[in-house]
């Protein structure tokens, strides 16, 4: 059994993107103890259109495990380095959840693995265990 994250299109396609474009950094307002692999779910809500279109983004697939991602580390986001990071999570505006006076922490990716074919997955709010089963062996295949 594996975690897996669910993260809005067009941001879960962007954690895939060549690097160059990848979106190497999730920003959430929570933390977790877990490191390692972990799935990318692109949740079924909905897209916003602004961000598709300031970032050249297509009509994404939802609802699916579009591949894996290893969780390296996760710190405090401080106003600093926030905007040292932005361009890594591929977002001009100010630090999430600064409004809210939540705590904001920046989770850093590394071996971005996208999957030929998306897995079908209801997805759930914070990290969610997903089956082996549903992750057999034919659909794990990655991208060429």
């Amino acid at each position: 059994m594996m975690l897996a994250l669910s993260v809005r299109q067009p941001w879960a396609n962007l954690i895939f993107a060549p690097p160059r474009f990848a979106k190497t950094v999730e920003v959430r307002s929570w933390r977790t103890r877990h490191r390692g692999e972990l799935l990318i779910h692109a949740a079924v809500s909905k897209v916003d259109r602004a961000d598709c279109k300031r970032l050249g983004a297509a009509d994404e697939p939802r609802g699916v495990i579009i591949g894996r991602v290893r969780l390296v580390k996760i710190e405090r986001a401080t106003t600093r380095r926030w905007r040292e990071l932005r361009k890594r999570h591929l977002c001009a505006g100010p630090r999430p959840y600064e409004k809210e006076n939540k705590k904001t922490y920046l989770w850093f990716f590394e071996r971005p693995d996208l999957f030929g074919t998306p897995v079908p997955c209801l997805g759930q709010l914070g990290l969610f265990p997903v089956p082996d089963r549903v992750l057999s062996s034919e659909r794990r295949t990655p991208q060429k």
